[in-house]
């Protein structure tokens, strides 16, 4: 699936990177890409840019931000298929 989702971005964009930015309600940046690899079929997530954490209850741990990703994906995946 990932390998199909690279040819058809490479095809739209020239590149089979997604990028993405936006921000929270505190000026908090928030940048992600993601590299696809057409040959493995895999993808590499990068927040790189991104804001550090925040005072308070509102930061992620690891296993929440893993959790995040997957269900993204899944639906992603559920998106592209129908």
């Amino acid at each position: 699936m990932l390998r199909e989702i690279a040819k058809n971005t490479r095809s739209k964009t020239g590149s089979s990177s997604l990028m993405a930015e936006d921000s929270m309600d505190d000026g908090a940046k928030i940048a992600i890409r993601v590299d696809i690899d057409e040959e493995k079929g895999t993808a590499v997530v990068d927040i790189t840019g991104s804001s550090y954490e925040v005072h308070g209850n509102c930061n992620a741990p690891r296993a929440v931000t893993l959790s995040a990703l997957i269900s993204v994906y899944v639906v992603w995946l559920v998106m592209m298929s129908t």
